[in-house]
C-alpha cells in the first residue's frame, strides 16, 4: 500500500539524513516522500504486473545511478518511451535498454547535471508529442552531441543530415527507438571505456 511505502520512505530518509549530519524538517521529508510516491505511481501506469513494475524499477534505479542521470527524468523518459517500444513489439526490459542508451549517450556528452536533466526531459517530451524537431531537436544537438551522434549512426546518416530529417518530421519515435537499439552495444562500449 502506498501509505505504508511513504511512511517507510520518510523513516528511511530521516534516518539516512540524520546519519549524514543533515537535518531536514518534516516538511522536506514529506516533500521527498511525496515526489517519490508520484514517480512510482507514474511507473505503475506503464507496467502491467507487479513483477514487471519491480524489475523495471530496479533497472531504472540502476541506470540513473550508473549514468548519474536524474532519477525523476529517467523514470519520465521511460514512461514516454515504453508505449512506443511496446508498439514495436518490444518488452519493458527493451524500453529500459533504450533509456539506458539515451542516458549513456548523454553522459558521454559531458553535459552538466542541469543540461543532462534538460536534455532527458526535452527528449522525452519530443518522443511523446510527435517527431523530434524544433527546440527539442536543437537542445539535443547542442547539449548532448554524443546522443546526436548515436542517433545519426543508428539511422546510417551523417550527423549533419539529422537537421534535414528533423525539419521534414522524419525523426519519429519509432525511427529513433529503432536507431538507438541498433547502436546500443557501441554506446555501452564507449560509456564503459
Amino acid at each position: 500500500d502506498l501509505g505504508k511505502e511513504l511512511a517507510g520512505l520518510r523513516s528511511i530518509a530521516a534516518s539516512a539524513l540524520s546519519f549524514a549530519g543533515i537535518s531536514f524538517g518534516g516538511r522536506e521529508v514529506l516533500k521527498m516522500a511525496d515526489e517519490y510516491g508520484q514517480l512510482m505511481a507514474r511507473l505503475k501506469l506503464v507496467t502491467t504486473t507487479q513483477q514487471e513494475f519491480n524489475d523495471t524499477q530496479k533497472s531504472l534505479f540502476r541506470i540513473a545511478t550508473e549514468t548519474r542521470a536524474p532519477l525523476a527524468e529517467t523514470l519520465d523518459l521511460y514512461g514516454k518511451l515504453a508505449p512506443s517500444v511496446q508498439a514495436l513489439g518490444g518488452t519493458s526490459a527493451e524500453a529500459a535498454g533504450v533509456v539506458q542508451t539515451v542516458s549513456q549517450a548523454i553522459a558521454l556528452s559531458g553535459a552538466s547535471a542541469t543540461a543532462s536533466q534538460a536534455a532527458i526531459l526535452q527528449f522525452g517530451q519530443a518522443l511523446s508529442s510527435g517527431p523530434l524537431r524544433g527546440d527539442e531537436f536543437n537542445s539535443i544537438m547542442e547539449q548532448t552531441p554524443a546522443l546526436a551522434t548515436a542517433l545519426a549512426n543508428g539511422l546510417g546518416v551523417p550527423r549533419g543530415k539529422l537537421r534535414e530529417l528533423a525539419e521534414a518530421g522524419e525523426l519519429t519515435s519509432e525511427r529513433i527507438i529503432t536507431a538507438l537499439r541498433k547502436v546500443a552495444p557501441q554506446v555501452a562500449k564507449d560509456f564503459e571505456s
